[in-house]
């Protein structure tokens, strides 16, 4: 195997395990979870209207 080649291969093993898209997903990811955290956070310290609409917007990030 060249060195041409070898260099092909890894740049397509690096492709494969980590692409932009995988990086942006978990970077959502990531960010949904801490957003999600803080509105616990806050629900608890809240009256029920509140905490009502709090749940709705944690169903909305679980969901993303």
């Amino acid at each position: 195997m060249t060195e041409k080649q070898l260099l092909y291969e890894l740049n397509e093993l690096a492709e494969d395990i980590l692409t932009p898209t995988d990086l942006l997903q978990s970077i959502n990811y990531y960010t949904n979870q801490i957003v999600i955290d803080e509105l616990e956070g806050i629900k608890e310290f809240s009256d029920d209207y509140v905490a009502q609409l709090i749940d709705e917007r944690i169903k909305f990030y679980e969901q993303i």
